[in-house]
């Protein structure tokens, strides 16, 4: 179960059982924010505190998806179905949405950040024949905007 807190603090969106909620923060009834057969979780609102990014597997990978606070707009960010987007997380300014991405294998592939305003770019770039792919990235943003820093992990 993942939640996040509204930037006004006066909310939180949940996962539970594979749908999105939200709730007020004093508690009372929770909203369905998504239902279906797929799985959706992951959620983290954007720092406007309107919309909120998760990971769902609506069309058989695990893609990153937005949808607004009153669940009538829905899109897509990202497209596969061999894909594994883990993590999404928004910009400081909102414009970005920065998630790790890995294969459906057992060891993670790459990573990138993903551009909520316009077509995804992955920034590192996937080995066309690795021997051996065993690694994975985090990133994260600069409170500048202009650099997403990441983390590589080597693993034997």
């Amino acid at each position: 179960m993942s939640v996040d807190v509204s930037p006004n603090g006066k909310m939180i969106v949940f996962d539970l059982l594979g749908d999105l909620y939200t709730l007020l923060i004093g508690g009372g009834k929770a909203t369905r924010l998504t239902s279906g057969m797929a799985f959706d979780a992951q959620p983290r609102f954007r720092p406007d505190g309107k919309r909120v990014v998760f990971v769902a597997d609506r069309i058989g990978g695990d893609n990153v998806w937005i949808v607004n606070l009153d669940a009538k707009d829905t899109v897509q960010l990202t497209k596969g179905n061999n894909s594994l987007f883990l993590s999404p997380a928004w910009t400081s300014d909102g414009k970005y949405v920065i998630a790790s991405k890995s294969g459906r294998s057992v060891v993670p592939r790459s990573s990138g950040c993903i551009t909520s305003t316009a077509a995804p770019a992955q920034l590192i770039k996937e080995p066309t024949q690795p021997e051996r792919p065993r690694y994975s990235h985090r990133y994260s943003h600069s409170y500048s905007h202009t650099r997403c820093r990441y983390a590589k992990r080597n693993t034997a």
